[in-house]
């Protein structure tokens, strides 16, 4: 629990608690909660998502998935809003 007055005061240290360390940290004002800072849900980029895919496919198996993943897609260069 923190007052709405130290986390005016001590942002930085109150958000590295929760960034950092993980912590749900409750803010009161006049002895009232009137808000929860908690850590953000983890995110990852495509390239972390699909890491391991090189590692479970065959190269025929990568090969046939890379052909068929893009098989949608012409090559040629778009203009996404005209």
């Amino acid at each position: 629990m923190v007052s709405a007055c130290d986390l005016a005061r001590k942002t930085r240290a109150i958000l590295d608690r929760v960034v950092g360390g993980g912590e749900t940290v409750t803010i009161e004002r006049n002895n009232v909660t009137v808000a929860r800072l908690v850590p953000a849900e983890p995110s990852m980029t495509a390239v972390q998502a699909l890491a391991d895919l090189t590692r479970m496919l065959t190269p025929e198996q990568g090969a046939d998935w890379r052909r068929d993943s893009r098989a949608a897609f012409g090559e040629d260069i778009r203009d996404p809003w005209g």
